[in-house]
């Protein structure tokens, strides 16, 4: 329960940083196989479950429409690592490790149907988040081990996106 907790503090606390992934957890409520158990008159309630962190990957995208930039990130003991590598690889704008905090999720409906029998329904991504001072990583990997996911830079000026995310 304080790790579900914990998990749902970063979440508020990271608040528009991840609404992307809120967004995300909330749709498996309007999956087929949900509504059909649900009714028309039932309730679904979205329920994170956390997972041991065992993650490493890569993330390439576009900063401010010109600059290619690569996201590397790995499981350490303290939590996670993050490399920020934008531009060529020779002799790039930016090189930099950070250390990150890193939490690892399933999601899953608990379903009521208009009777009150409950189903579950597990949602088959696994969600991670990834923030340090300067990047945000956030990750869905699916049942076939396929990765999408968003990055932004954080400045002074504010959140930076980048644009054309690939995840490997």
């Amino acid at each position: 329960m304080k790790t579900v907790s914990s998990i749902l503090l970063t979440l508020l606390i990271s608040g528009i940083t991840y609404a992307d992934v809120g967004e995300d957890l909330q749709k498996i409520c309007d999956t087929s196989s949900v509504l059909m158990a649900r009714g028309e008159k039932g309730s679904c309630r979205v329920v994170v479950a956390p997972k041991n962190v065992d993650k490493e990957g890569l993330c390439e995208g576009i900063f401010s429409g010109k600059l290619k930039c690569q996201v590397q990130y790995l499981k350490t003991s303290e939590g996670a690592a993050l490399n920020l590598l934008c531009g060529d690889s020779k002799s790039p704008v930016i090189n930099q490790d950070f250390k990150a905090d890193i939490t690892v999720f399933n999601n899953l409906a608990i379903v009521r149907d208009a009777k009150g029998k409950e189903s579950i329904i597990n949602d088959p991504n696994e969600y991670t988040l990834i923030s340090s001072r300067m990047v945000e990583l956030s990750l869905r990997e699916d049942q076939n081990q396929k990765r999408s996911g968003s990055i932004s830079i954080l400045l002074e000026k504010g959140k930076i996106p980048l644009t054309d995310v690939v995840c490997f």
